[in-house]
């Protein structure tokens, strides 16, 4: 599994807690903490140092406070999180979902269904890192008015004092210039790349 995840396992029953343990040290690229819970905290997020990429909560007799615990907290507080365990429990299924369950997986577990949710986990994670790109238009009232030129300046700046990668399109599929400002000078432009998307 190619999976780049921080994984935090917390359950109050110990066989559970190490059955899943073996099932996630196969595989590579999981961090994985574990967290047997004996005290009284009802936090399954009590003691965690960072906020994890996912969370694994196997429901115990205290499951009702651990998911209320979840819920309480701010959402951009909570980590993904998978529940295993009896899903005969409509209350606990409702308080669940509050928590922002993203997966529900019974006894005894199925490895296949355990690594798909975190696979989930992992793309969604992906997906929100590339969203984290800004985008800048700049577009010209009528030709010859620096639009270009703008747009140039500002793509050089940007890499030059950000470090980070820029991408610069020029969307004047008849007359653009952008690769002039560069001295580029290529032999196929974004009309050719639109004909062989593939």
């Amino acid at each position: 599994m190619d999976v780049k995840l921080n994984v935090v396992l917390v359950s109050r029953h110990k066989g559970t807690l190490d059955q899943l343990e073996s099932l996630l040290r196969k595989q590579t690229g999981l961090r994985l903490e574990c967290k047997l819970t004996v005290n009284g905290h009802v936090d399954p997020l009590h003691d965690v140092s960072s906020m994890p990429d996912a969370l694994i909560l196997h429901l115990g007799e205290k499951s009702h406070a651990e998911l209320e615990s979840l819920s309480a907290r701010a959402v951009d507080q909570r980590p993904p999180l998978i529940v295993v365990g009896s899903a005969n429990d409509t209350n606990v299924m409702r308080l669940a979902m509050q928590a922002g369950a993203r997966d529900l997986l019974p006894l005894p577990i199925i490895e296949t269904d355990l690594l798909a949710a975190l696979q989930r986990i992992a793309r969604d994670r992906r997906a929100a890192e590339v969203r984290a790109g800004s985008l800048i238009a700049f577009m010209n009232a009528k030709g010859g008015c620096g639009s270009t030129l703008i747009a140039c300046n500002t793509a050089h700046a940007l890499t030059a004092e950000s470090h980070r990668r820029v991408t610069l399109l020029d969307l004047d599929l008849q007359f653009g210039a952008i690769p002039v400002y560069f001295d580029l000078f290529p032999k196929r432009g974004i009309l050719q790349a639109l004909e062989n998307i593939e």
